[in-house]
């Protein structure tokens, strides 16, 4: 059972609302902005444990008891918004864009390279602050677990999530023919990791600003060479194909390593792994250590000077 909807925040802030909107309003304003409405039982639930004071004044930011309220529940900067609040929203309205943010947030990346990715793919004014509060009021998948997400996702797609009626049945059909393509899901599927972030940011078009390559391929290569262990282990005709096979990939990023790696950079990581040993002691001679029972000469060599008769005196 999926517990929250990604824009419980946003719901909340709807439910505490001094206008009072019912269930059905929040419903198709949900189908309106494409937000995951999970059921009236759900909305009840957030209704119970919203108690908003009375009287309730939230653009008022001088009525104490209403400020403390929506600092509380974290819901100020929707009734009072900025700038910051104003370009979420905008994300909402834009497809291409919500497509491009709700991808990479769930691949992991950081608000920072999410802003970037708006601003350079789509070519927007997007701030770091502003995906803070996409994230926060229509996103929030803190709130649910990777299964959960991948769930909801597949219900999003389905049309199970929107009322609908059978003209329109017709389109989600046809997207969920395509749902293994939607770039939220397939970010969903991968592990959140900083790798990740960077996958999901080529997939929708967009470079990643710094890249360590030669890490990559390392990656690559001891991820490869697992995976051969493992196909390895498991035996079987298809075993031994997989064990082939990620062998190869492992075979190929070693060499592509060598062409990709600085090699001073290289050498600074060798030369940290060396050792030098040494001791505050003094080091005892070969006489010491044997006791003068030694059967080489370690003494040096007496040298004969040669003379010659000239400079001999006879008298």
């Amino acid at each position: 059972m999926i517990r929250h909807s990604p824009a419980e925040n946003y719901f909340r802030y709807l439910i505490a609302h001094p206008n009072c909107y019912d269930n059905k309003y929040i419903q198709e304003l949900s189908a309106q902005l494409k937000l995951d409405y999970l059921g009236d039982w759900y909305i009840q639930q957030l209704r119970d444990r919203l108690r908003p004071p009375r009287p309730f004044y939230p653009e008022d930011d001088t009525h104490a008891p209403s400020y403390r309220f929506l600092q509380r529940e974290q819901l100020l900067r929707a009734f009072q918004p900025d700038k910051y609040f104003v370009e979420a929203q905008r994300i909402l309205t834009k497809p291409r864009w919500r497509e491009l943010v709700e991808s990479m947030v769930a691949s992991g990346a950081s608000n920072d390279i999410v802003a970037h990715a708006v601003r350079i793919r789509m070519k927007g004014s997007m701030h770091e602050e502003s995906i803070r509060l996409y994230k926060h009021f229509f996103w929030n998948i803190e709130l649910l677990e990777s299964m959960e997400l991948r769930a909801l996702l597949e219900l999003r797609n389905s049309g199970h999530l929107a009322p609908t009626d059978e003209g329109t049945q017709k389109h989600y059909l046809a997207i969920r023919a395509l749902r293994h393509t939607d770039p939220r899901s397939v970010a969903a599927r991968l592990p959140s990791t900083p790798l990740s972030g960077l996958i999901a940011q080529m997939e929708l078009g967009v470079m990643p600003r710094k890249i360590d390559l030669g890490e990559v391929v390392e990656r690559t290569m001891e991820a490869a060479a697992l995976r051969a262990l493992a196909a390895t282990l498991q035996g079987g005709p298809m075993g031994s194909q997989m064990a082939a096979s990620f062998a190869m990939t492992a075979e190929v990023m070693g060499r592509l390593k060598q062409t990709v790696v600085n090699p001073e950079d290289k050498l600074r990581e060798d030369l940290k792994k060396i050792g030098v040993a040494t001791t505050p002691h003094r080091v005892p001679t070969v006489t010491q250590l044997t006791g003068g029972n030694h059967t080489t000469n370690v003494h040096p060599e007496p040298v004969e000077v040669e003379t010659t008769g000239e400079g001999v005196d006879d008298t």
